[in-house]
């Protein structure tokens, strides 16, 4: 590993930790990144590759049989808020955030991941 790829992957770490505290919040993309000092675009370019290669994992993954996961009932989103939960999903002591606009196969993906972290 070359010194430029070290550094993308220190960075793509310290990215990972901070969606995961952006998506833990409770607040709206845009107000996060606005608290943080962090440009929206920002925030989602490293978003969507820290999703892309998580899909990638899962395609190598072993599959787990019987793994049931359960679903969080929330109110409807407002058509206000574009990026509003619109469903957890909780797998062992893992819980995901489905935000309106996900793509389903990323979801789907992500769903195998919590099932295989247990």
């Amino acid at each position: 590993m070359d010194a430029s790829e070290a550094k993308h992957q220190a960075r793509l770490a310290e990215w990972r930790t901070r969606v995961a505290e952006c998506r833990s919040s409770g607040k709206s993309v845009r107000t996060w990144c606005a608290e943080q000092g962090v440009g929206y675009k920002t925030y989602y370019r490293w978003e969507r590759e820290i999703l892309q290669i998580a899909s990638k994992e899962l395609l190598v993954a072993p599959r787990e049989e019987n793994v049931a996961p359960v679903f969080a009932e929330l109110p409807a989103p407002s058509k206000q808020m574009e990026t509003a939960v619109i469903a957890s999903v909780r797998i062992g002591d893992a819980t995901l955030d489905v935000y309106s606009g996900a793509d389903a196969e990323i979801v789907t993906a992500l769903c195998r991941a919590l099932s295989h972290a247990e």
